[in-house]
């Protein structure tokens, strides 16, 4: 009885073995398609602007589109969402009026 050569097999051999691997990389292939074919499709039907899918008053947006890195800066978020507070608050302003941005305007460089 012969052993079988793993190393250097026979033609008939090498595509026994062959064939359950190219299953597997086929197999891979196509997960790997349809994988960037979801992550296509997210890119297409995600908001192009970030803020739009945040709920906040649409003054509110646009003052931070104005502003981006008081979205990007936690120190700054910060500032401003505490600003904000203290307009409403303390100042007794009402939130998104001309005097609200005035006042944060203001005070956010202080």
């Amino acid at each position: 009885m012969s052993q079988l050569n793993l190393q250097n097999p026979e033609p008939g051999v090498r595509m026994r073995l062959e064939i359950p691997e190219i299953a597997r990389l086929e197999d891979g292939k196509v997960a790997l398609e349809l994988q960037a074919q979801q992550a296509e499709e997210v890119r297409k039907t995600a908001p192009k602007d970030r803020l739009e899918g945040l709920n906040l008053h649409q003054l509110a947006k646009s003052w931070l589109r104005k502003h981006p890195e008081y979205i990007d800066n936690p120190r700054k978020n910060a500032k401003i969402q505490s600003l904000h507070h203290d307009a409403i608050e303390d100042e007794g302003l009402e939130a998104y009026s001309q005097p609200y941005f005035d006042w944060i305007e203001g005070h956010r460089l202080a």
